[in-house]
């Protein structure tokens, strides 16, 4: 089972000049699409996909079979750098920031417990030794 966890949204996503101008491009269908590959990065285990699979994404969410079509998708994707493409390799920024975050929160959760485990336990041999 895929870990699911809670990732921040920006509030004025629907204003950005990049999703704006993809919006115009293929209405609100192309936002659908957009935050669905944006979930699915944020499922992988190394955060990003492949070229292939995200043609899969485009013609399986859009229902087209048209090749054309995926690849114009691809072309805007790239030119308006919603998504990086590097080796096959198809990675989002604001994705690779939110698993430093989550990264960093998750390293300092860790320093907390082990300080807390660190008192209790000089506590306990504080109050056995009295």
């Amino acid at each position: 089972m895929k870990e699911s966890f809670y990732f921040p949204h920006d509030n004025d996503a629907h204003s950005d000049p990049k999703l704006m101008w993809l919006l115009m491009w293929m209405w609100l269908a192309a936002i659908g699409l957009y935050w669905i590959i944006i979930e699915i990065m944020h499922q992988q285990e190394d955060w990003i996909i492949n070229e292939e699979q995200l043609k899969d994404y485009i013609q399986f969410y859009w229902m087209k079979e048209n090749s054309t079509f995926v690849e114009d998708v691809l072309n805007k994707f790239r030119t308006l750098e919603i998504f990086y493409f590097k080796n096959w390799k198809v990675y989002s920024k604001r994705v690779l920031k939110n698993k430093e975050f989550r990264n960093d929160l998750r390293e300092k959760r860790s320093n907390a417990w082990k300080m807390s485990a660190e008192k209790r336990t000089k506590e306990r041999k504080d109050s056995t030794n009295d």
